[in-house]
């Protein structure tokens, strides 16, 4: 089947939130990622807010250019930030091919270039990572390029390293918007308390899951804290939720 055109399917659906199953990490010649892989979402009709200083959005007005074929901004969770729950990268081919073209070949030059370009957009700024990944920079290499080093296959060019598996919700301008709004109430909380991510409680596919639920296509799940317990809580959540016939 051939490749969907997406500047045709903007014009029919502007607003939208695609949901992505990713697999796991896999770099030739480096230590595969985690064996649960990572979950990310993609929203048309959403854009970066550029005043924030860190990782915001908004609406994209109504006159803005939804239709076209690499409109939207993609957003992911990284559990080495700690200032900050997600990344928003702007645009579907940079969010998922690195701006590899479909007539071109990922090879060193190329993916230098992306870790570059991806570092002068500034699309990292303002984000704070774990002391101990700080601990292990380069001497000489600018914090941004350091971090975007450890975001690429991940927040941004995932298809360089992983395979997405991803599924389109056309949703209202409205809806869009409410998504738009938990997510940034995230960040905002986590600029506040700091950012712990937890394999279990609190990872990227519960960002995922729950900027979905704000759109009005499911329940939400709550995202916990670390520890026993609240590993028990999710348990009983998800038996909760297959008895009831619901989401946990």
């Amino acid at each position: 089947m051939a490749e969907i055109d997406m500047g045709v399917y903007n014009r029919l659906f502007p607003y939208y939130i695609e949901a992505c199953a990713v697999t796991q990490y896999h770099k030739r010649g480096a230590k595969p990622g985690g064996w649960g892989g990572h979950a990310t979402i993609f929203m048309s009709g959403a854009e970066i807010d550029p005043g924030a200083g860190y990782p915001r959005l908004r609406l994209a007005s109504a006159g803005a250019d939804l239709p076209s074929s690499d409109s939207g901004v993609g957003v992911s969770v990284n559990q080495i930030f700690t200032n900050v729950n997600w990344v928003a990268v702007p645009g579907r081919l940079d969010f998922f091919r690195g701006g590899l073209g479909a007539d071109q070949v990922l090879d060193n030059s190329f993916y230098e270039a992306a870790v570059h370009r991806a570092t002068s957009a500034g699309w990292f700024d303002g984000i704070a990572v774990r002391d101990a990944l700080v601990r292990q920079k380069p001497h000489g290499m600018p914090l941004q390029e350091f971090v975007v080093r450890h975001s690429i296959g991940t927040d941004f060019a995932m298809n360089f390293a992983r395979t997405a598996y991803c599924a389109r919700q056309p949703l209202s301008r409205e809806a869009v918007g409410r998504a738009i709004a938990y997510l940034n109430a995230v960040n905002e909380s986590a600029r506040t308390r700091g950012y712990i991510w937890d394999a279990y409680t609190n990872n990227c596919s519960h960002v995922v899951h729950n900027a979905v639920a704000a759109a009005g296509v499911w329940d939400p799940k709550e995202a916990r804290s670390s520890g026993p317990m609240s590993v028990a809580q999710d348990v009983m959540s998800v038996a909760k939720a297959i008895a009831l016939g619901r989401m946990s």
